[in-house]
C-alpha cells in the first residue's frame, strides 16, 4: 500500500486551486518582468509554473523526492532538491524569489540569510500563502480540521536584515471548485488523509469521498484567505 506522503503527493499533483496565479497578480505590479526566478518549496511545481508566467526561466527547490517526482513539466522550470537554508544556486543568481506557504516551517536565521546569498541585491522576495475554509465541507463528512501547531499564515521576514518590505496585504476572496476538485484537496493534506481513509474504510478513499460530495452538489463555493509580504532584497 502506498504511503501517506505518496498518496497526499498524487492528490496535490491532480488538483490545486489556481490561487497562485491570482495572489502573484495582485503581489506583484502590473507588467513584472525577471530573469530567474526560485520558488522555494515548489511542491509538484504549481507556485513554479505560475513564477514562470513573469521570468525567463525558474528554479524550482523542493526538499520532497516524491513531490519532485510529481511535479509538472514545464520548458522554462527545472526542479531541483534543496531547502530554504540549503539553496542549490550561484550566490545573486535570483532577480525574484517566492515562498508560498513555506516560511512558517522555514523562517530561520540560516534560512534569511541564504535567501540574501542567493538573491542579487535589488531583488524582489515574495512570501505568500493562502489558506482554504474547509470547516463547513468538513463538519458535513462529520470530520473536524486536523491543527496544525503553530502555524502562522501570515509569516514574514520582516525583522530580518537586507529585506526591505514593499507591500503586504490580507484578504477574503471567494473560490469554486467541482466536487472531483474538492476531493482531491481534501486528499492532499497528509494531517487529514488518515482521517479520510479512515473515516471510509478503505486504502483509496478517492472514490467514495468524490461520490459523497458529489451528491451534495456539484460545485462547491468555498471563502480562501489570502496573505502576501513583498520586499527588495537591499
Amino acid at each position: 500500500m502506498e504511503t501517506y506522503q505518496q498518496a497526499t503527493a498524487f492528490h496535490y499533483a491532480a488538483y490545486r486551486p489556481p490561487l497562485h496565479q491570482a495572489i502573484l497578480q495582485r503581489a506583484l505590479p502590473a507588467g513584472s518582468r525577471f530573469e530567474h526566478g526560485v520558488d522555494v518549496g515548489s511542491g509538484t511545481g504549481y507556485s513554479a509554473l505560475a513564477l514562470a508566467a513573469y521570468c525567463r526561466r525558474v528554479s524550482g527547490v523542493e526538499p520532497s523526492e516524491a513531490m519532485r517526482q510529481a511535479a509538472q513539466p514545464h520548458p522554462a522550470v527545472s526542479y531541483l532538491a534543496g531547502r530554504a537554508d540549503a539553496l542549490p544556486l550561484a550566490d545573486g543568481s535570483a532577480d525574484i524569489l517566492t515562498l508560498a506557504g513555506v516560511l512558517p516551517y522555514a523562517r530561520s536565521d540560516a534560512s534569511a540569510a541564504e535567501l540574501r546569498r542567493v538573491g542579487r541585491v535589488g531583488a524582489t522576495l515574495l512570501v505568500y500563502d493562502f489558506e482554504v475554509l474547509l470547516d463547513e465541507t468538513l463538519a458535513r463528512l462529520q470530520l473536524a480540521e486536523p491543527p496544525r501547531a503553530d502555524y502562522d499564515h501570515a509569516a514574514n521576514l520582516d525583522g530580518y536584515p537586507g529585506f526591505e518590505r514593499e507591500d503586504g496585504r490580507q484578504r477574503r476572496i471567494a473560490l469554486t471548485m467541482s466536487a472531483e476538485q474538492l476531493a482531491h484537496v481534501l486528499l492532499s493534506s497528509s494531517l487529514r488523509y488518515p482521517a479520510l481513509a479512515a473515516r471510509y474504510g478503505n486504502s483509496q478513499p478517492f472514490a467514495p469521498l468524490w461520490t459523497e460530495l458529489a451528491g451534495q452538489g456539484g460545485e462547491h463555493a468555498l471563502p480562501v484567505d489570502i496573505y502576501y509580504s513583498r520586499y527588495r532584497l537591499t
